[in-house]
């Protein structure tokens, strides 16, 4: 029987090593998404910005 609880305690303990690293990975996921979503937030702020800028002080060139 104690083998059987040796090998039963070594499963165990990979499956929460297993648990643990995907938890980790899932987090490090979910950061790099924040990041990703602010980058894109500042991103498509900075290109309002540039548009509104030369909608105001570009004139209109005529088509050629």
């Amino acid at each position: 029987m104690s083998a059987v609880i040796k090998t039963i305690e070594k499963q165990l303990n990979k499956i929460n090593h297993e648990i643990e690293h995907e938890e980790q990975s899932r987090q490090y996921t979910l950061d790099e998404l924040k990041w990703n979503e602010s980058r894109l937030k500042s991103l498509k702020e900075q290109r309002d910005e540039l548009t509104t800028f030369l909608a105001e002080n570009d004139p209109p060139r005529p088509e050629q």
